[in-house]
């Protein structure tokens, strides 16, 4: 049915207002006549392609939990170029054990054309936690290492954004803090 809408323009919204034959309608009555068939048009469903008139929330907040130290497993890790501070960064997924839930690390990788981990990132540390040994000079430090390995992880909640302004108690997640050490493999 949302196919079938179809968009009334001024001069049709003129037509339908009812007005004696020798006085055309006032643009009072033409935007009364708008405005209720604007309310008619939000309460249904848009047609196909049409914008959405309200914001929809499209990712799943992240969790919250006591924080504390944990045994999780990284099931996932990807690098990408944040937008916002022009800077790469590592997210590493990690499933809680027993229950499975779920909880991220980030590890930032500098504002470099490419990632970098220098001698003091916190990605470097734990990318050496990882992988059992410290990296040999021009190593690649691949995000891959992380995955399908056990960890004892720190989990804290965030409590303000980047801005330094707090969060309100209802939007407080919980992230890995850092990696203590590696359980298997």
């Amino acid at each position: 049915m949302a196919g079938n809408k179809r968009q009334l323009n001024v001069a049709e919204i003129k037509a339908e207002v009812p007005m004696p034959e020798d006085r055309p309608a006032s643009e009072t009555e033409v935007a009364t006549k708008e405005a209720q068939t604007a309310d008619l048009q939000q309460d249904q469903e848009l047609p196909e392609g049409f914008p959405q008139r309200e914001p929809i929330c499209d990712d799943a907040s992240y969790p919250r939990y006591e924080p504390g130290i944990y045994d999780a497993e990284c099931v996932g890790a990807d690098i990408y170029r944040d937008p916002q501070f022009r800077a790469w960064k590592c997210r590493l997924k990690f499933s809680i054990l027993p229950d499975g839930d779920p909880v991220y690390g980030f590890f930032h990788l500098g504002r470099r054309d490419s990632p970098h981990a220098g001698p003091r990132s916190e990605y470097r540390r734990a990318w050496a936690i990882a992988n059992g040994n410290l990296p040999r000079k021009r190593q690649v430090l691949s995000h891959r290492t992380f995955k399908r390995k056990i960890f004892q992880v720190e989990i804290a909640d965030v409590t303000s954004r980047f801005d330094k302004r707090p969060h309100p108690d209802v939007a407080v997640y919980s992230t890995v803090k850092q990696i203590v050490s590696k359980i298997y493999p």
